[in-house]
């Protein structure tokens, strides 16, 4: 495996702007990438998370800026960076007609992977994915979460440092998002590797990354851990089982906090989770009592606050 020059980051990204002619598809993008992070993408189709991972490894020409991955540059040091980088396109691009194990070996041949080591790494890989079973029987065979696993496994039969999987989880049910959401925590925990995704869905982002970064229209409109980006709109701290008696009472003492009442309770809008904690504190040392306080902010509503729509440029996805 080539070995990546120096560098505290994954990857680097300064000023970064893409123009497709007229359209800019990317605007001023300045992102950093630490190793052994899972780093989501957020936002809605056209906001321009595909066009960054095309960027990133080395299919798209940036018109301006600075792009550093693994401490190689993509447009001219992009043979050496395909044989340390994994990409996982939305599409599974995999041969339907070859098993798992074919699949693997071929990609492995494909990215000079040394046939000394081959074979030790694709059963590796197979008993990784859970396709042991399955593993001479021909993909075209497999559920759609099998592919994906196929997928996954060609991506890293290389043992690359970095992968980028675009649009992560889109269009699997439950049980097959949960699978694969699996294999990205094993990648990266058991592994050490460093993932970059890309998602409209900033619910699986917040639960599965260490840091996001959100864009709208070709721009980086916040980025951060959940809790920084979180704050962009006030989260609830739902109290259950206060006596309606209490309500007036738990209203003065949260004020000017706004509280609403719900179904089985209350909710307190509160600025931070630490804010929920003082709030939670007050309520105990004043003797309010409740048999249940829960903390959220939900996501749907910090994504909309921050990809509210404002004036900008046609984006391309």
């Amino acid at each position: 495996m080539a070995e990546a020059q120096g560098s505290e980051a994954a990857a680097s990204v300064v000023n970064l702007t893409v123009n497709f002619g007229k359209v800019q598809a990317l605007s001023n993008i300045n992102l950093e990438i630490k190793k052994g992070e899972i780093f989501g993408i957020v936002g809605t189709n056209g906001a321009g998370k595909s066009t960054l991972i095309d960027v990133l490894s080395g299919i798209v020409k940036p018109s301006s800026g600075t792009i550093r991955v693994l401490g190689l540059d993509p447009i001219h040091q992009a043979a050496t960076l395909r044989r340390i980088i994994g990409v996982i396109s939305q599409e599974t691009s995999v041969e339907e007609r070859l098993t798992a194990e074919e699949n693997l070996r071929y990609f492995g041949r494909l990215l000079d992977v040394p046939s000394d080591i081959l074979g030790e790494r694709v059963d590796g890989l197979i008993r990784l994915m859970g396709l042991l079973e399955r593993k001479d029987d021909p993909v075209e065979t497999y559920s759609v979460g099998m592919k994906k696993k196929v997928h996954f496994a060609c991506s890293m039969v290389h043992s690359p440092q970095l992968i980028m999987v675009d649009e992560v989880t889109a269009g699997f049910d439950p049980r097959t998002k949960r699978e694969v959401e699996k294999m990205i925590l094993e990648m990266n925990r058991q592994r050490g590797i460093t993932c970059l995704l890309t998602t409209h869905d900033l619910s699986d982002a917040s639960r599965l990354c260490d840091r996001l970064a959100v864009l709208h229209r070709g721009r980086v409109v916040s980025q951060g851990t959940w809790g920084e980006i979180s704050s962009a709109t006030q989260a609830k701290l739902l109290i259950k089982g206060v006596p309606k008696a209490e309500e007036g009472r738990l209203a003065h003492l949260v004020s000017p906090r706004k509280i609403i009442s719900t179904v089985g309770g209350v909710q307190v809008l509160v600025q931070s989770r630490s804010d929920a904690f003082a709030v939670a504190s007050l309520l105990e040392a004043n003797g309010v009592e409740a048999y249940s306080i829960s903390f959220e902010a939900p996501p749907d509503e910090v994504f909309d606050v921050l990809t509210q729509d404002k004036e900008g440029k046609k984006i391309v996805s």
